[in-house]
């Protein structure tokens, strides 16, 4: 279970991007694993589990961001990101800003313009 963890933790840091599909089979078994001993409360089995989530958090995010590129381009990503400390309403405002169907709704589509 130890060398599992480990084995995922060194494909998540992976660059330029993790090792998803070997990640994702760690993350499985691991998960299996670790419900074996739910029912005995032990301790470090605990502290393992909540390293796999954490990995596994970071695995959600890497491909969030990957998906973020994809549709907004890379320097949005890293204004998007960048923000993260502001308001969440900023951020709406500027996903919304990008999406044909509030340009249309705002009265901006080039039918309306001409």
């Amino acid at each position: 279970l130890v060398h599992a963890i480990e084995q995922l933790r060194l494909a998540s840091l992976l660059r330029p991007f993790p090792d998803y599909k070997g990640a994702s089979q760690l993350v499985d078994a691991t998960r299996l694993l670790l419900n074996h001993f739910d029912a005995y409360n032990v301790a470090p089995m605990k502290l393992l589990g909540h390293k796999v989530k954490g990995l596994q958090h970071e695995l959600l995010q890497g491909v969030l961001r990957g998906f973020r590129i994809v549709g907004f381009g890379f320097l949005q990503t890293m204004e998007l990101e960048e923000g993260r400390g502001n308001n969440k309403t900023k951020r709406k405002k500027a996903i919304n800003a990008n999406k044909p169907s509030s340009k249309i709704m705002n009265g901006s589509s080039a039918a309306e313009k001409g």
